[in-house]
C-alpha cells in the first residue's frame, strides 16, 4: 500500500458503474480518482446527436427502458415519483446527472482524460499497486500511482460483428447499432436489422416508420419470442408487415442477402447489425489473462491477480435491471479494497467461476465473449458476501410486514440497504410506497393510495393466516407421530 492515510482508486469510467463506484470508495473512506474520456457523465446514457470517435456505444433517439424504474434504480436513491413507469434515455441521464450532484460524486472526476495504459507499479509484488498513464484533453500524458483500480468503463466499446460470407463485398452500406441514432436517414431504403437483442426489435420498429420494409434476422436459433426481445411495439409491426422476419443469414451477395431457409432478398440499401459487444480493455489486457478471458470471481475480480486491488464493475449482461447489480459489484468492490471482505482463495475462486458458468451463466449468442448472468443469483450471491442479504426467519420477528413484502414481492434494490455496511434509513418506506411511486404516473382511473393500502393489509393479513395454519397443522402432526408412533 502506497505511504498515506487513504487508498486511492483509480476509477476508469463515469456512466452509472463508474459513479456508483465513486460513491462506494467514499463510503469506504476511499480516495477516488476518476477518469472519464468524455465532456460529461453518464456513459452510453449521455444521447449524442452523431456517433464521436472516442465514444463507445450510445443510446438511440427512441430507446425506452424495459425495466420499471422502481427496480432500475440504485438501492438508497429512488427515482422521482412523477417520472413515467419506463424511461426514456433523456429521464435516466437526468437522474444520473442528479445522482451525482446528491452524493458529491463530480468533484472526484477527470473529464476530457483518456487512460493509455494500466500497468503493476513497480513494487507491486508487496503492494498491489498499479501506475495509470492517461492523456488530457491538451495531449499532455501524465503518470500516477495508485492503490487500487476499478474498471467501470463497460463493454460497450467493441462492436461485435459476425462472420458473413460476402460482408465485405456487400455494395450497399454496413453499420453497427451503437452508430444508429434515428430513422430519417433510411427513408425509403431496405433495411435488414441482423440480431436478436432488444436493440435489433427497437431499431427495426423505428426504421419501419420510414423505410420501404425492414428485415429484422433472428441471429440464433430460438424463435422472435417475448424471451428474446424486449419491444412492446414489434408484434403490431409484424402483424401489420412493417416487419418482416427471416431466418439465419448465411451469405451476403452485392446488394442480396440469402438465408438458411432459401430465401433471398434483394435491393438491400441498408445492414444493421445489432449484435452486441465483445469486453475489450486494450489499455489493461496484458496484466491478467484472467481478466482477458473473462474469468471473474462474481464478474468482478481476476482469478489470477495476487492481491484483491483490480475490480471490474459493471461488464455484464442480465435479463433484468443492471444498476441493482454494478451497485452491489461496486460496494463489495470497494470494501475488499478497504479491507473489511476478504476474498478466498485464487482456488475456490475458480472453482467458483466453472460452477457459475455451468449453472447460470450462459455466452450470449451474438457475442461469444460476453457472459449472460442471472440476474437476483448474482444479486444473492454478491449480497450474502456484502453482508447485506436480508434474512427472512429474522425479519419475521421483528418486522413481519416487510419480511412478507421482501420474500413474496419484487426484489427491490432498496432491500440491500435494510442491514449491513452503510444502511439506508429510508429503504423501509421505499419498499413499502414502491408500488404506488410505480402507477403514480398513471393514477387516473387506479385505485387510489388508500384503497391499495387497505388491499395489501387484508393481502398479508390473509398470508399470515396461510402461514400459522401451516404451522399448526405442522405441529399437530408431530404430536400424533409422539403419540402413535
Amino acid at each position: 500500500m502506497c505511504d498515506r492515510e487513504r487508498r486511492r482508486v483509480a476509477v476508469i469510467g463515469a456512466g452509472a458503474s463508474g459513479l456508483t463506484s465513486i460513491k462506494a470508495c467514499l463510503e469506504e473512506d476511499l480516495d477516488p480518482v476518476c477518469y472519464e474520456q468524455c465532456e460529461d457523465i453518464g456513459g452510453l446514457w449521455t444521447f449524442t446527436e452523431e456517433p464521436k470517435p472516442y465514444q463507445g456505444g450510445a443510446v438511440y433517439d427512441c430507446l425506452v427502458t424495459n425495466t420499471s424504474k422502481e427496480m432500475t434504480c440504485f438501492s438508497d436513491y429512488p427515482f422521482p415519483k412523477h417520472f413515467p413507469m419506463y424511461l426514456t434515455h433523456r429521464l435516466v441521464k437526468q437522474y444520473l446527472d442528479e445522482y451525482a450532484k446528491r452524493f458529491g460524486l463530480l468533484q472526484h472526476i477527470s473529464f476530457n482524460t483518456k487512460v493509455l495504459e494500466v500497468e503493476p507499479a513497480q513494487d507491486y509484488n508487496s503492494t498491489g499497486s498499479w501506475t495509470v498513464t492517461v492523456q488530457n484533453g491538451q495531449g499532455e500524458v501524465t503518470t500516477d500511482t495508485f492503490d487500487d483500480i476499478i474498471l467501470a468503463s463497460g463493454f460497450f466499446w467493441k462492436a461485435w460483428y459476425p462472420d458473413i460470407p460476402g460482408k465485405k463485398e456487400f455494395t450497399g452500406r454496413i453499420m453497427h447499432a451503437k452508430h444508429y441514432r434515428r430513422p430519417e436517414e433510411f427513408r425509403d431504403k431496405t433495411v435488414l436489422v441482423v440480431g436478436n437483442s432488444n436493440s435489433a426489435g427497437d431499431i427495426a420498429v423505428d426504421v419501419s416508420r420510414v423505410a420501404e420494409k425492414p428485415e429484422v434476422l433472428d441471429e440464433g436459433p430460438l424463435a422472435l419470442t417475448s424471451a428474446v426481445m424486449f419491444c412492446d411495439e414489434l408484434p403490431l409491426s409484424l402483424a401489420t408487415g412493417k416487419v418482416a422476419v427471416k431466418p439465419h443469414l448465411i451469405r451476403l451477395e452485392g446488394n442480396k442477402a440469402m438465408f438458411e431457409d432459401g430465401t433471398c432478398v434483394d435491393r438491400i440499401d441498408v445492414v444493421i447489425f445489432a449484435t452486441g459487444y465483445n469486453h475489450s480493455y486494450s489499455f489493461v489486457d496484458k496484466v491478467s489473462v484472467a481478466l482477458k478471458n473473462f474469468d471473474l470471481y462474481k464478474l468482478v475480480f481476476p482469478t489470477d491477480l495476487p492481491h484483491p486491488s483490480l475490480a471490474v464493475v459493471g461488464c455484464v449482461t442480465t435479463a433484468g435491471p443492471v444498476f441493482p447489480v454494478v451497485e452491489l459489484q461496486a460496494r463489495w468492490a470497494t470494501r475488499v479494497m478497504a479491507g473489511r471482505c476478504v476474498l478466498p482463495s485464487a482456488e475456490v475462486m475458480k472453482r467458483d467461476v466453472q460452477v457459475m458458468q455451468k449453472k447460470y451463466v450462459k455466452t450470449d449468442r451474438s457475442s461469444p465473449k460476453m457472459k449472460k448472468v442471472n440476474n437476483l443469483v448474482l444479486r444473492d450471491d454478491i449480497a450474502e458476501l456484502l453482508g447485506v442479504g436480508t434474512c427472512f426467519w429474522r425479519q419475521i420477528w421483528t418486522d413481519p410486514v416487510l419480511a412478507f413484502k421482501c420474500y413474496f414481492g419484487p426484489c427491490f434494490p432498496y432491500q440491500h440497504r435494510l442491514c449491513g455496511p452503510h444502511t439506508w434509513e429510508g429503504a423501509r418506506d421505499a419498499i413499502f410506497s414502491a408500488w404506488e411511486n410505480t402507477y403514480f404516473s398513471l393514477r387516473s382511473g387506479l385505485k387510489s393510495p388508500n384503497q391499495e393500502r387497505k388491499y395489501q393489509k387484508e393481502t398479508f393479513i390473509f398470508l399470515l393466516l396461510l402461514v400459522a395454519i401451516i404451522m399448526l397443522a405442522w405441529f399437530v402432526n408431530m404430536v400424533e407421530k409422539e403419540q402413535f408412533p
